[in-house]
């Protein structure tokens, strides 16, 4: 079993509780943690100002991203509703039997069916 110093075992385990004992941490820059000098404040307030920055533009950024949605979506309804009209369009103009548009087979035939097919027979 590991020795225990001052109610704490070698791997820094409380005996009575189990936890683990927490050192200060160093911050970064390597300063010490309770004497902040003039530079880190500085260094602080830039990063903060960095951060303000950031979260601005990703607003701007969002912004923007809906307003593109927006006009997509309102360019996708007229792209679906001139094409419902262009398909009414088409059919009405079938109907009434425009020339040009070819249904297969021609309007005005001079020749009737059977002329058009002779039968083998004759």
């Amino acid at each position: 079993m590991p020795e225990s110093i001052g109610g704490r075992n070698a791997a820094g385990l409380s005996e009575s509780t189990g936890n683990i004992s927490k050192a200060p941490e160093p911050r970064p820059g390597g300063a010490p943690a309770n004497g902040g000098s003039e530079k880190d404040s500085g260094q602080v307030k830039a990063l903060e100002q960095e951060v303000m920055d950031l979260k601005i533009v990703n607003r701007g950024k969002d912004y923007f991203i809906e307003q593109l949605r927006n006009e997509r979506e309102g360019l996708l309804e007229k792209l679906i509703t001139s094409s419902y009209k262009v398909g009414e369009l088409e059919t009405r103009l079938l109907q009434l039997g425009a020339p040009g548009i070819s249904t297969g087979k021609p309007e005005h035939a001079s020749m009737s069916d059977s002329e058009e097919h002779p039968s083998p027979l004759a």
